[in-house]
């Protein structure tokens, strides 16, 4: 696979699948033979921004479409959205309640973060959170979907306790390009963009 213009990357919760973003489209990748087994082409010439692996693959275009992916071939289900009306930075999905949290840099607020349930649903409520933001960074839900860690292009980092909406901790002075967790929420593990990656303690940056 070529990795030039590659945008995102996600992992489905299994192990199984390994998605990659780029500047056209989806790639789903089985990990174990490492064979390509489905891409979508974007119908957009905006660039694939973010990805959210569950039964499906949620792929959000930069421009604020965010369409449904089947696993495997990434057929296109139908269920699109519009996420916003500008850019969209980054997605993830709350695992408590299936809601798609979904990170935006444009001409509607200089940052917001979406929330709505069900992708499936007609007409999804979507609810701005004006206390939540980044700066046109990278956003991750931890697997208990208690956290939401939102960052900043210019540098740093935020830790959002989602049961208060309140933040809980500000850290890193570096600009992070991509963030994931461990599987029991205990470890923030982050890449900049510098290519170093970095290790966190979520007890350590909550005292």
């Amino acid at each position: 696979y070529d990795l030039n213009g590659l945008s995102d990357v996600a992992w489905s919760a299994d192990g199984r699948w390994l998605v990659l973003g780029d500047q056209r489209g989806v790639s789903l990748i089985d990990a174990d033979s490492l064979q390509e087994r489905g891409r979508y082409w974007g119908e957009t010439l905006a660039p694939i921004e973010g990805l959210s692996v569950g039964h499906s693959v949620l792929a959000a275009h930069q421009d604020g479409v965010i369409v449904e992916l089947e696993i495997p071939g990434l057929k296109r289900t139908g269920n699109d959205q519009i996420a916003c009306c500008g850019q969209v930075r980054g997605v993830d999905r709350d695992p408590r309640s299936g809601d798609l949290v979904c990170g935006c840099a444009g001409t509607c607020e200089p940052v917001w973060l979406w929330r709505w349930s069900g992708v499936r649903s007609e007409d999804p409520e979507v609810r701005a959170d004006a206390s939540i933001r980044g700066t046109e960074g990278t956003l991750s839900v931890d697997p208990t979907g208690r956290w939401l860690v939102t960052t900043s292009a210019l540098g740093g980092a935020t830790l959002w306790d989602l049961r208060s909406e309140e933040p809980a901790a500000h850290f890193s002075e570096r600009a992070l390009r991509q963030v994931a967790w461990d599987i029991e929420a205990d470890r923030l593990y982050a890449v900049d963009v510098d290519g170093r990656a970095w290790v966190w303690s979520v007890s350590s940056l909550v005292q």
